[in-house]
């Protein structure tokens, strides 16, 4: 079984780059949708246990051969301000589906954080128009950062627009972004809405309250990025909003539960309406001239993502030998729970009496 911590994600990327593992990183996802066959494979949508605003969920995949992929993460927003802690922390296993053996383990946070913002650029280049300029982020915490990066990988902006209700947030964010080489600018929403090509939401709206987007002054062709909205009840976008755009999810049987999608409450959206990122990614060509209309990418985190992300990232740091192997093999009857303990005297003494008693009878 091969282990990597969270500190050691981070030296793998670094082994090669972050440009040059977000770079990876897209393209994969995109190969990974595309080639995602529903027919062999399955995915299923996240499930777990709620506490309040917090949460720790199970997400898990079959990619239809030898792996079985599940992530395991929590949610827990008060985090940064009460423990300076990250808002998701995670850890995602790789099991071989023919024996059953754990292959790999890594550290999910930073992975989860970058597949994010890799999807988003996955649908992004496809929906949104080529020459945009101009990026607008509502919310700026650590998604924000990779939102940033992975879309920064696809299209030449120039301008940064900046937003959250947390000032510490929103006054750090163009210190944490310095490194992409771009104008940062705070901004209202409403001046967010006017000038963004594209708009990312990344937000810890709790259930229950206003979109954090108006949608009144936004561009008639923009594309957002929903990446906020994974609890039930919890979504960012006014619900007009979403019934007229085109929508793209990466699961639709988990985004019309904890996604944008909530607001089709139990219909079925036809295909002129909303279509999963697999179909888009297939069939991207049918799908350029959306970019002349407002689209919505409601983003939910799928453990499809994250299977391609630990692939990705287990290949590099066996490459640069990162990272530990753990024996696991039996070396004694498998049948035998017990073959590997050592047996203690009274055990040993137990087991002494009845072979005798079993020779003399």
């Amino acid at each position: 079984m091969y282990v990597i911590s969270e500190s050691e994600v981070a030296r793998t990327i670094n082994a090669i780059t972050a440009d040059k593992f977000m770079d990876a990183l897209i393209d994969n996802i995109d190969k990974g949708f595309r080639m995602f066959d529903s027919a062999g494979a399955q995915l299923s949508a996240r499930a777990g246990f709620t506490s309040g605003r917090n949460l720790i969920e199970w997400m898990p995949v079959h990619d239809g051969e030898s792996n079985v992929t599940l992530k395991l993460v929590s949610y827990f927003p008060d985090n940064p301000v009460n423990h300076q802690a990250p808002t998701i922390d995670a850890v995602i296993v790789t099991f071989d589906f023919q024996t059953g053996k754990p292959k790999a383990v890594a550290g999910g946070a930073l992975l989860t954080a970058m597949r994010t913002g890799a999807a988003s650029a996955v649908a992004s280049r496809i929906l949104a128009k080529p020459d945009s300029r101009v990026l607008g982020l509502i919310g700026c915490g650590a998604q924000a950062v990779t939102q940033a990066h992975a879309l920064s990988r696809i299209f030449k902006f120039e301008e940064i627009l900046i937003h959250d209700t947390d000032p510490y947030a929103e006054e750090t964010i163009d210190e944490r972004l310095a490194f992409l080489g771009i104008k940062i600018s705070p901004a209202n929403v409403q001046e967010i809405e006017k000038r963004s090509d594209i708009i990312c939401t990344a937000t810890t709206n709790p259930v229950g309250s206003s979109p954090v987007l108006s949608g009144e002054n936004l561009k008639r062709d923009v594309h957002i990025n929903a990446v906020g909205a994974d609890f039930p009840g919890k979504t960012e976008l006014p619900g007009t909003l979403v019934k007229t755009a085109f929508v793209v999810t990466d699961f639709y049987e988990q985004a019309k539960v904890e996604g944008e999608c909530q607001v089709f409450s139990g219909e079925t959206p036809g295909a002129d309406v909303c279509i999963e990122l697999k179909d888009l990614a297939v069939a991207r060509e049918n799908y350029y001239g959306h970019q002349n209309r407002q689209t919505i990418f409601d983003s939910t985190g799928v453990a499809l993502e994250d299977a391609i992300a630990v692939d990705l990232l287990c290949d590099i740091a066996k490459k640069y030998g990162i990272g530990k192997v753990l024996g696991d093999e039996m070396t004694t009857c498998a049948l035998d729970p017990y073959s590997e303990l050592l047996i203690t005297s009274d055990c040993a003494m137990r087991s002494a009496t009845r072979q005798r008693m079993e020779t003399l009878s």
